[in-house]
């Protein structure tokens, strides 16, 4: 007879730790919902907020300036005068995006480039 009641205590026992077990998953199931939620909401706001001049870098780290906006995707400029066709969802952020943002200009910059061939100047 003890060993029966030994068996109801179990039973009882082994229910509500599976009851926990079960509202703990569920709990962390609605975390993991709603934060996916979120991210896709949040993705989806970035993707129709582009604009042309905006300064963006994609999901695999390029930088690039947004030249036009597609039906099916954005234009970038990845280097002066080099435009790529990107996916919308291939663009992870803004960095910069200015009021009424217009393509910039490469020919104001002036002369940026570097003489690999001169010698660095003697501080000592």
């Amino acid at each position: 007879m003890t060993s029966a009641l030994l068996f109801a205590a179990a039973a009882k026992k082994s229910s509500s730790s599976s009851l926990i077990f079960i509202v703990i998953l569920a709990v962390m199931a609605g975390f993991l919902f709603l934060s996916t939620r979120k991210r896709k909401a949040a993705s989806q706001q970035l993707q129709t907020g582009l604009k042309v001049g905006s300064k963006i870098m994609t999901t695999a780290g390029l930088f690039a300036t947004v030249v036009a906006i597609e039906d099916d995707g954005v234009v970038l400029e990845v280097a002066p005068g080099v435009h790529s066709k990107y996916a919308r969802q291939a663009i992870s952020r803004v960095l910069d995006a200015p009021d009424g943002a217009e393509p910039l200009d490469d020919d104001d910059a002036g002369d940026t480039s570097i003489d690999l061939n001169k010698n660095p100047p003697n501080n000592s």
